[in-house]
């Protein structure tokens, strides 16, 4: 997460000092100092003999040529210094203004949603997904294991937690196998948000489809990989052409939770264009300022239509940039969600998008840090009017 911040942060230029401009009195100064010296030391030369008619001719052009020489050369010198002092301060200020406008592309670029899966303790398939995005579907009953089951995918009541997690990686392996079935998996990059032991098993499931995932994921981690799966879209060098974000939350019974732990699983498939939305970089929320920055990254001069909270509370931050919370009640249909907290909140904010069409932010802890990031629907908008 610390390099994420790292990226997130704006870029520090250093300071490129100006020259002061040339003074006309000091340069005036130094002329007469100059064109006098000269003529006192052709006096003076003149004092210590006879000269000749002819260099007494030619007096003048011995008191005052070299003297206005040299007051010439030294203006002409202090000049040339201002002159080229400016020029390279203005190739600096150019070079940082140009790095800085790459950094603003590069903040605006995003990822493009193909195809999205999402379970949880009341969400199972498309329709009921669809129908608790719209506040349809009624809260899954209070668990009497501190843990919301997901219903449908192992109906049997005395099922070992180890069973339950095979029956989910199970049903991801398959919604995986029809997503690739036809594709190169070399094409494709993944980011997991789990154990390394239920990445090892669902590879063990892909292989009865003839797919072989790769020994670990590209990326691994919390919501922060969003920075990196971008980047990794929009690399030239080493160009992917779709990235799936996987996750799998599967807590083992406690009866001892304030809020019960939930079973639950997500697929994102990722790539530069197409699909019915846009994911922007997300920004590390701790200070009014950040909020600006999320929506520079979506390219919007004015607030989301909406936003949502993983915690339902409103934010002050938030409130004070004009942004409204859209209130639904995420623990109370999902419980905790352990490091899928955030991925579940940025689905949950990709349905209302969908649902709305319109610009919708998202706001969640991850690691201790607060994330707040915006979800527009693909089509282009009109700048200023989410």
């Amino acid at each position: 997460m610390d390099a994420a911040l790292r990226h997130a942060s704006t870029p520090a230029y250093a300071a490129v000092p100006l020259a002061t401009p040339p003074r006309i009195w000091p340069c005036l100064l130094l002329s007469v100092v100059l064109v006098a010296g000269d003529a006192l030391l052709t006096l003076w030369w003149f004092s210590q003999g006879t000269p000749s008619t002819a260099q007494r001719e030619q007096f003048w052009w011995y008191a005052l040529l070299p003297g206005c020489l040299l007051a010439g050369i030294a203006v002409s010198l202090r000049l040339a210094w201002y002159a080229l002092w400016q020029l390279y301060a203005a190739v600096q200020q150019h070079t940082q203004a140009e790095h800085h406008a790459w950094w603003l592309r590069c903040r605006q670029e995003s990822a493009s949603v193909r195809d999205s899966m999402l379970w949880g303790p009341a969400c199972s398939d498309t329709p009921s997904r669809d129908k608790l995005a719209r506040g349809l579907h009624a809260a899954p009953p209070q668990a009497k294991e501190g843990v919301l089951r997901m219903a449908d995918v192992l109906t049997l009541a005395d099922a070992t937690w180890q069973q339950r997690q095979d029956a989910i990686l199970a049903k991801l392996a398959k919604t995986l196998a029809t997503w690739l079935h036809g594709s190169r998996m070399q094409a494709c990059g993944f980011a997991w948000c789990g154990s390394a032991a239920a990445w090892s098993a669902l590879r063990v499931q892909m292989q009865q489809y003839g797919l072989h995932l790769p020994p670990h994921p590209q990326l691994e981690g919390s919501v922060a990989m969003l920075e990196y799966i971008i980047d990794r879209l929009h690399d030239e060098t080493r160009p992917v052409a779709t990235i799936i974000c996987l996750g799998l939350h599967c807590p083992a019974s406690d009866v001892s939770r304030s809020l019960p732990a939930a079973e639950a699983a997500f697929a994102i498939m990722l790539g530069c264009d197409g699909g019915a939305f846009r994911l922007h970089r997300p920004v590390p929320l701790s200070d009014s300022q950040h909020v600006q920055r999320a929506q520079d990254n979506a390219a919007l001069d004015e607030a989301p239509a909406a936003y949502l909270s993983a915690s339902s509370q409103s934010n002050t931050w938030l409130e004070e940039a004009s942004w409204s919370l859209q209130e639904q009640a995420q623990q109370a249909y999902w419980g905790d969600l352990g490091p899928l907290q955030a991925w579940i909140t940025l689905l949950r904010a990709m349905d209302q998008a969908n649902i709305n069409e319109r610009a919708t932010g998202w706001l969640a802890k991850d690691s201790q840090q607060d994330w707040l990031g915006i979800i527009t629907p693909a089509v282009p908008l009109t700048k200023g009017k989410p």
